[in-house]
């Protein structure tokens, strides 16, 4: 399946939340169809926010297919869109929403990111899968036992699959306080600023293919 007809595909549901988003990148595909190989970010708003994504990791093939405020649950709904992208890596961030929503156990984001993590490796067995854990931030220091626990899960399941890496942010966005460094975040403590984003650049320069 392309890319476009992915995309067209999952376009039945006029409803959909994110089918705003669905339609630019179909739009932006057709008139400059991204080559297989790329690496493929997808996830919440922390990546949909990476603006200068491109310019952060120069030489790499890097495309943005991230949706803000969405959870494991979109991302199980539209695999067939990624995996149409025929991405040699997909970067994921997402699961912080799914336990800020406060319905979701960290067992069942665990869960749920399996299922993804099926679903995309039937599709693209050779593929690399890159999991960026869940960050710390401020506004929802008070999550963030769920958060370690889900991270937790989800690493230990990684560990037990080929052609996988984990990346954790954790420690680097804490202060001396060992709370979350607020220099590194906009107003609403929750989503990084300029600064927050080098430290993640950092992170995953020597993680991307």
């Amino acid at each position: 399946m392309t890319i476009a007809t992915s995309l067209l595909f999952l376009a039945q549901t006029p409803s959909y939340i994110y089918q705003k988003e669905l339609d630019a990148w179909r739009l932006s595909d057709s008139a400059n169809p991204p080559k297989p190989g790329m690496v493929l970010f997808i996830g919440s708003s922390t990546f949909t926010n990476w603006k200068a994504l491109d310019k952060a990791f120069p030489g790499k093939p890097v495309l943005n297919r991230a949706y803000g405020g969405s959870g494991l649950g979109n991302l199980i709904r539209d695999y067939k869109i990624f995996t149409a992208y025929r991405p040699k890596q997909i970067v994921v961030y997402c699961g912080e929403n799914d336990l800020a929503g406060g319905k979701t156990p960290a067992h069942e984001v665990a869960t749920n990111f399996k299922k993804f993590f099926g679903l995309v490796r039937r599709e693209l067995p050779n593929s690399d899968i890159l999991y960026c854990a869940m960050k710390p931030s401020p506004s929802r220091w008070h999550l963030r036992s769920k958060y370690i626990y889900g991270n937790q899960l989800i690493q230990e399941f990684l560990a037990t699959q080929p052609r996988t890496d984990y990346v954790s942010c954790w420690d680097a966005m804490l202060g001396a306080d060992g709370r979350p460094d607020p220099s590194i975040f906009g107003s609403d403590m929750l989503h990084m600023n300029a600064k927050g984003y080098s430290i993640w650049t950092h992170l995953l320069a020597g993680k991307l293919k």
